[in-house]
């Protein structure tokens, strides 16, 4: 597996590991909540390393203008 710790539980020996992703947001202005959830096999490819990029959110400016947009999607070209 591409990790073998989270949040500082040992996952070296596990097999069949899944990681559940839990999204829950309001939209800009309208303040409707947005949620959604997606389970990942940590041992097949559907699994990649990223890197975590906090967003500034300014409501005075575009989205795509936000601090912390920029190559936010941006993979690691070496896991730390």
């Amino acid at each position: 597996m591409p990790l073998t710790r989270i949040q500082g539980k040992d996952l070296s020996r596990s097999a069949g590991a899944e990681l559940l992703v839990r999204l829950s947001a309001r939209t800009v202005r309208l303040g409707t909540e947005v949620a959604d959830e997606r389970g990942f096999d940590l041992a097949a490819d559907d699994f990649e390393l990223g890197r975590r990029v906090p967003l500034q959110p300014d409501l005075n400016k575009d989205v795509w203008r936000w601090d912390g947009w920029v190559d936010f999607e941006r993979l690691l070209d070496t896991p730390p």
